[in-house]
C-alpha cells in the first residue's frame, strides 16, 4: 500500500487544480494510473478483525453495537480507536493534506444554535452581555469538498460501504440509514492549523460521523458538554454561559487518536474543537449520513462552507 500512497500523492501534485468533472485530456491519465495501481478493499481500511462489521450475526459484532449504545447513551459520543488500518490511514492524511490548498477557507461567526444566522440579527440588546444568544460562535478551518476527493480514497470508500449503513442503524436504533447524496458535503476533510477552530455550538443534525486522520498535539481538542439541552425545552442558558467562559467543571475532552472513529450525537451535546497551537495541524474526515433517502446540502449551506454549489 506504500506503493499506492506515494504515487497518489505524486498525481495530485502533477494535476494539482482539475476538479472532479473537469472533463480535461488530463483525466486519461489519471485512469491510466489508476488502473496500475492496486486498490484498497474495504478489509484494507477498516480493521474488520477488531470492529467486525460484515459479520453482523456474530457474537463480537452484537457486544461491539451493545457497547456503543452504552457510550451513546452514557455522554453522547462512542470512540472506536484504530477503526481505519495504518496504511489507509497514511493514503487518507496524505490526500486531504495535498488537496489543503484546493478547499475553501471558511472563516465566519454563528450564533451557538444556528448556522443560517438568524440569531444574530436578532434585537439582543435586552440580555445581558454574557448571554449565550450573543456568543458570536467562529468557525474558522478548511474545508475539503468531497468532489476533490479521490473516489478510491479509503474514506471515501467507507462512507459509501453498506457495513456502514448497517451499523449505524444498529448501533443509533434507527429505522433506516442512507448515505447523504451531497456531492460536495456528503464525505469531507477539514484542515485547521495555528489559531483556527470550530468553537462552541451545537449542531443542526442528530449525529455526526468522524474520522481523526492527524492530530494537532497542541490545541485542537475534542470537547463537549451534555445536558445542556432537551427536546422540547429551553436550553440551559446559565450553564452554556459558563461552558463558553471556560468556567465549568463538566466539560469532557476525550483522547482521540488518528484513526479513531467518532459517533456523536452533536444536536444535544454543547462542543467545539479548540484552536489549534503551534506548528501542527488538525485534520479530520466528516461522514454524513441520513434518516431520510436522497438528502443534500442546501446551496446556502454550500456557499457558506464550501464557496460554491455543485456545477
Amino acid at each position: 500500500m506504500i506503493f499506492r500512497s506515494y504515487y497518489a500523492v505524486m498525481l495530485r501534485v502533477l494535476f494539482r487544480g482539475c476538479r472532479a468533472g473537469d472533463g480535461i485530456l488530463l483525466n486519461s491519465n489519471l485512469k491510466y494510473f489508476q488502473k496500475i495501481l492496486p486498490i484498497m478493499r474495504i478489509s484494507d481500511c477498516v480493521d474488520l478483525e477488531r470492529y467486525p462489521l460484515d459479520e453482523t450475526d456474530s457474537p463480537v459484532y452484537r457486544e461491539l453495537v451493545n457497547n456503543c449504545r452504552e457510550q451513546l447513551d452514557e455522554c453522547g459520543c462512542c470512540l472506536l480507536p484504530e477503526f481505519i488500518r495504518p496504511g489507509a490511514l497514511v493514503q487518507a492524511r496524505r490526500e486531504a493534506i495535498d488537496l489543503a490548498e484546493e478547499g475553501y477557507q471558511m472563516n465566519h461567526h454563528f450564533s451557538y444554535d444556528d448556522v443560517n444566522d438568524e440569531t444574530l440579527n436578532r434585537n439582543l440588546e435586552d440580555l445581558p452581555e454574557d448571554h449565550p444568544l450573543r456568543f458570536r460562535s467562529l468557525t474558522k478551518i478548511r474545508f475539503v469538498a468531497r468532489d476533490l476527493i479521490a473516489r478510491d480514497n479509503p474514506i471515501q470508500q467507507i462512507h459509501n460501504w453498506s457495513g456502514m449503513l448497517t451499523f449505524l442503524k444498529d448501533t443509533m436504533e434507527l429505522s433506516e440509514v442512507y448515505i447523504n447524496e451531497c456531492p460536495l458535503s456528503a464525505c469531507v476533510f477539514t484542515v485547521a492549523e495555528a489559531g483556527e477552530l470550530q468553537d462552541w455550538h451545537f449542531d443542526g443534525t442528530d449525529y455526526i460521523v468522524t474520522v481523526m486522520l492527524e492530530d494537532s498535539h497542541e490545541g485542537g481538542r475534542f470537547e463537549f458538554a451534555t445536558g445542556l439541552r432537551h427536546p422540547g425545552q429551553e436550553d440551559d442558558f446559565e450553564n452554556i454561559s459558563k461552558v463558553i467562559a471556560g468556567q465549568s467543571p463538566n466539560v469532557n475532552r476525550p483522547d482521540i487518536k488518528p484513526g479513531t472513529l467518532t459517533l456523536f450525537k452533536g444536536k444535544y451535546s454543547l462542543h467545539r474543537a479548540s484552536a489549534v497551537e503551534g506548528e501542527g495541524r488538525r485534520v479530520m474526515a466528516v461522514l454524513s449520513y441520513e434518516t431520510t433517502a436522497g438528502r443534500t446540502g442546501s446551496n446556502e449551506y454550500l456557499k457558506l462552507f464550501y464557496g460554491r454549489t455543485p456545477t
